[in-house]
């Protein structure tokens, strides 16, 4: 409402600036222009930082191990590994800017590879890695249901310390 307000008012004042002197025409005319190139630049400038910005990754309470994920996998869940994030990608997947396809081809897997530009999905020589933006970073903070606990099964099983010491 207020931007409404205000150009209103530029566009009142312009009206009574149009009859009255040739030279205020000029004037208003250059601080327009001279408003519009400061504000496209500011934007610029901003967007530029944005962009070179990395935020952490925003990591879940919930922990679920391998087997946890594996089961959810097998329950038809549309999972897939960001790092050590899991991320719920199933309302995501149509918002995706690079398609469904991309975020379905990745279903049970990780993504990582994709996401920092390592690899593509095509076979041409031609394309290259997308290195995604902080704004990705976000998104998929935003989505991120778990963090992966990568304790493996040798991990989980016992030591038996009276083979240890035969040495």
């Amino acid at each position: 409402m207020g931007l409404v307000t205000s150009a209103s008012g530029v566009v009142q004042y312009y009206r009574e600036i149009i009859y009255d002197n040739p030279f205020k025409q000029w004037e208003y005319g250059f601080y327009c222009y001279l408003i519009f190139f400061f504000l496209l630049g500011a934007t610029e400038y901003h967007f530029r930082l944005e962009r070179k910005k990395e935020d952490p990754f925003i990591y879940p309470e919930l922990v679920m191990d391998e087997d946890e994920l594996e089961a959810r996998l097998q329950d038809g869940e549309p999972l897939c590994l960001l790092d050590d994030l899991i991320l719920d990608i199933g309302e995501y997947a149509k918002y995706h800017p690079g398609g469904a396809f991309l975020i379905s081809q990745n279903i049970g897997r990780d993504a990582s590879k994709f996401f920092y530009g390592g690899y593509t999905m095509a076979n041409k020589d031609t394309t290259h890695g997308y290195a995604h933006s902080n704004y990705a970073r976000k998104v998929a903070s935003s989505i991120a249901i778990a963090t992966l606990n990568r304790v493996t099964k040798v991990m989980k099983a016992e030591i038996d310390t009276t083979q240890t010491n035969k040495w």
